[in-house]
């Protein structure tokens, strides 16, 4: 384990960091969708601030991006950790699960969102991604818009793999039957190539589809999701869940922005 972790430095067994690491994995897989779907690249190293895109501006040279790290702490107080012991009784990762799932929200905020003051492009950020007006999905059928803006996506020769990613809103309306048939929108959608995932940090009436290859974008991994000891403090032990990563859209019209024509 690399000395920055100081993790010899915890007042921990390794039986006690285990648990831990098992559960910061446990809660940061139940909360992230961008890689469920984005082919990922590394790791790097923890040292590396930056990558090349992987493709060159015309008259500017290679784009770079940035590498940014995320980090979400926790505390466990002395006597915490004395009465796990004496009690032989293993350490509880109540807050650790807490830490992990918003360190989880946290990313995928960077990766759909992006961050204006880290540098960072997200994927419905991004200058040049395509966008699509869609119709209200609460009120009718998500299927024929899902169908122009994959045709629109075609047109610019971006052939799939498709993954459509929405807000929980939208995604409880795909999950109504389509028109006359005793098909659910969803189960529609999903005969089209789609795979379909929803997001709790997508706002109410965002929802995208991009064609997700690594030609496409990637995520870059610079230090995957780790735990580390910070210090101890007036007798509390502090820890930090951190990771450090960027997003590389290499062709940004290979996303669709769907955006509801009565919220434009």
């Amino acid at each position: 384990m690399a000395d920055y972790l100081l993790r010899d430095d915890a007042p921990l067994t390794k039986e006690q960091w285990d648990g831990i690491d098992k559960s910061v994995v446990e809660s940061a897989k139940a909360v992230l969708v961008g890689r469920k779907f984005l082919p990922l690249f590394g790791p790097v190293g923890a040292g590396t601030f930056v990558v090349p895109n992987g493709e060159a501006n015309e008259g500017a040279g290679m784009k770079f991006v940035r590498l940014n790290m995320l980090c979400r702490d926790f505390v466990y107080g002395w006597r915490d950790i004395q009465y796990f012991e004496e009690n032989n009784l293993p350490l509880d990762t109540g807050k650790v699960f807490s830490a992990a799932a918003m360190l989880a929200a946290d990313e995928d905020k960077l990766l759909f969102y992006g961050d204006t003051e880290k540098g960072a492009e997200g994927i419905l950020t991004v200058n040049g991604k395509l966008s699509y007006a869609r119709n209200d999905w609460q009120k009718g059928s998500a299927y024929d818009d899902v169908v122009a803006a994959l045709a629109l996506l075609r047109s610019h020769y971006q052939f799939g793999p498709y993954v459509m990613v929405t807000s929980p809103p939208l995604f409880a309306a795909l999950n109504k039957v389509y028109k006359d048939t005793p098909y659910l929108d969803a189960e529609r959608i999903e005969r089209l190539g789609v795979k379909l995932y929803q997001s709790p940090v997508l706002k109410d009436e965002d929802a995208f589809i991009v064609s997700a290859n690594a030609q496409n974008m990637d995520l870059v991994i610079g230090q995957d999701i780790i735990t580390a000891f910070v210090e101890t403090a007036d007798m509390n032990h502090r820890f930090r869940i951190l990771e450090i990563l960027g997003l590389r859209i290499k062709r940004p019209d290979s996303i669709v922005a769907l955006t509801c024509k009565e919220v434009q």
